[in-house]
């Protein structure tokens, strides 16, 4: 049965609150990444030093909660980080140890996958290349996670031209930046990314340019250019702080007269439609001087739908979504077509088609996700493919879910305010519901 194809128009107008709370199961599954790091490396007044910020979110499902004593409703968490700073001869330089306390107001918090727990520790060092190693701990000192980063400082940063590694940011105002603590990386979505670069003894007049481009060229299903270039912007007589705000890493440009005039920013705000998940390159041209500057990152999509990790089931959950011609052709050819065809089918629903990113796509998957944890029965696994679950992905989560018994059925009835819809089903078997009438 084919369910009312117009159904993307409303993908973002469903409410995504219901009276029944019922517990979700998709929790319970490791998705993404549980911890992000990165560096902000800048210069110091001491030219035989650099200061090195280490910056970290950890996901709340990362870390074990435990109540807060005579409060039935809160929990906390103690974490731990043991930071390590190793040279090119292979010696610790430094040893950092951070404790801090993590608090959840609910144990839905406790296990979430989309709220993380921020922070920030920085040091003096030498000027030097660092191994740097972040390990999360438990309170036995057993590790949890590692991360090993790269702290890359140009040699001749006080008596060169140099430029520092590149900051990812997305902007909040004028002068504020959040940074993006993604393991030097940007994250795949539909906002707009800029990008500091701290550079020492550069002119005014120099002519900056970039340019970025994929490490691999290659044949990509998202149909988007894999170069792009422009000129930046140099900002001089400024400095970048950091500093905590709700929950949150923010960058702020500090433009002052009293600045060090031997270091200025470089500035990029990268083109609105945004790069799509792969390796690439961003080069920094000195023109003046005929100088380049490389440094690598991705975009990353951590927080893909499992669901659109296998394009043959992500196609076969199109199915109610449209013709049987469009399926067909859609769920023919090699996996990669079937991706590619996915991608240029959705393009057409997307709220934002200037970006890669496609709400409208991940919103649906997501929803497959959470049908397919939710509503399997003993007889079919996929709740996906159940009646409440096709009900879940076209239209969401209920404002409300009434269960009762109606001549001795069991009866669970969804209704949905905003769309004025009503969707009844009747419980066949232990925890099976068929869907048998649907009131507008």
């Amino acid at each position: 049965m084919k369910y009312l194809k117009y159904i993307f128009t409303i993908l973002f107008v469903c409410s995504f609150a219901f009276a029944q709370k019922v517990p979700d199961k998709s929790t319970f599954y490791k998705i993404g990444v549980p911890i992000y790091t990165d560096l902000i490396i800048l210069p110091v007044q001491n030219q035989d030093s650099i200061k090195i910020t280490v910056l970290y979110r950890v996901l709340h499902d990362a870390i074990v909660f435990q109540l807060v004593e005579g409060n039935s409703n809160k929990y906390y968490s103690k974490v731990n980080f043991d930071i390590s700073f190793k040279d090119n001869d292979g010696i610790i330089r430094k040893r950092l140890f951070v404790e801090d306390t993590v608090y959840a107001i609910d144990v839905e918090q406790t296990r979430s996958k989309e709220k993380y727990y921020y922070g920030m520790v920085s040091t003096i060092l030498a000027k030097n290349k660092y191994d740097v190693l972040v390990n999360l701990i438990d309170n036995s000192q057993n590790s949890i996670y590692k991360q090993e980063l790269k702290a890359e400082v140009p040699q001749d940063l006080y008596t060169k031209k140099s430029v520092f590694s590149p900051i990812f940011t997305r902007k909040t105002n004028n002068q504020e930046f959040l940074i993006n603590i993604n393991n030097t990386s940007i994250p795949f979505n539909s906002l707009k990314t800029d990008i500091f670069l701290v550079a020492s003894n550069l002119d005014i007049k120099d002519n900056i340019s970039y340019t970025i481009k994929r490490k691999i060229e290659k044949e990509s299903e998202w149909g988007k250019k894999s170069e792009y270039s422009g000129n930046a912007e140099i900002i001089e007589n400024s400095k970048l702080e950091t500093y905590f705000d709700k929950s949150n890493i923010k960058l702020t440009v500090n433009t002052s007269a009293d600045t060090n005039d031997k270091y200025k920013l470089i500035h990029i705000s990268l083109p609105a439609e945004g790069f799509f998940p792969e390796a690439y390159i961003l080069t920094i041209n000195n023109n003046t001087i005929n100088q380049k500057y490389d440094f690598n990152f991705e975009v990353r999509w951590d927080d893909k739908p499992i669901s659109l990790k296998n394009p043959e089931y992500a196609v076969e959950l199109l199915y109610q979504m449209v013709d049987d011609s469009t399926y067909d052709e859609i769920y023919s050819g090699s996996k990669a077509e079937m991706y590619s065809k996915l991608i240029k089918w959705w393009k057409a629903k997307d709220p934002s088609p200037e970006t890669p990113y496609n709400e409208a796509m991940v919103e649906y998957y997501k929803r497959v996700d959470y049908a397919f944890m939710n509503y399997q029965t003993i007889s079919e696994k996929d709740g996906a493919k159940t009646d409440r679950g096709t009900i879940h992905i076209l239209f969401g989560l209920p404002d409300n879910i009434e269960t009762k018994m109606e001549n001795n059925k069991t009866i669970e009835t969804w209704t949905y305010k905003k769309l004025n819809k009503e969707f009844k089903f009747e419980m066949i078997e232990i925890g099976i519901f068929k869907l048998i009438e649907i009131k507008e």
